[in-house]
């Protein structure tokens, strides 16, 4: 096998995702070009080149469950927390990679809620949709209302 060749599998087998999304894989054809050495490739070369512009590769990337959990100051209305949870739904519905919402008062029977009457859950497509939603102007529009009415806030996300 040619050095061209050799370092075009090393580049391609070092380059190949773990994690990720679907995309193509364009990095091989360039770091052959771009080799001083072998300007010119061979057939095997080509072919090598070929297959791995037309593969893609499916990745599974992990949906982040957004968790929050709160307790409203004494003297908060249903309607102020109503209000809220309907603020929180719409802004899932216009903010791109919230794939669903839920929310509701606290049913458990346990008893171990620590004083939270309240919580949601929003999924997002990935982390990155997660992160594009924490500086959205509309999810600070939210927390601007949100936050004055509530006593404590307790958010937990994670991967699955």
């Amino acid at each position: 096998m040619r050095n061209g060749a050799r370092r075009l599998i090393e580049i391609v087998s070092f380059s190949r995702p773990k994690f990720g999304a679907t995309f193509a894989f364009p990095r091989a054809e360039s770091a052959i070009c771009s080799n001083p050495v072998n300007r010119k490739s061979s057939q095997a070369e080509e072919y090598l080149l070929s297959q791995e512009r037309n593969r893609t590769y499916s990745c599974a990337m992990s949906k982040v469950k957004h968790i929050g959990l709160v307790k409203f100051k004494e003297g908060t209305s249903e309607e102020q927390i109503d209000g809220l949870f309907s603020q929180l739904l719409d802004l899932s519905e216009s903010v791109d990679g919230i794939e669903d919402y839920v929310s509701g008062p606290n049913s458990s029977p346990e008893g171990l809620n620590q004083g939270f009457t309240h919580g949601f859950v929003m999924t997002f497509t990935d982390a990155a949709a997660r992160d594009a939603y924490l500086p959205h102007p509309e999810h600070q529009k939210v927390k601007d209302t949100f936050l004055p009415i509530v006593d404590s806030i307790a958010i937990l996300d994670f991967e699955v």
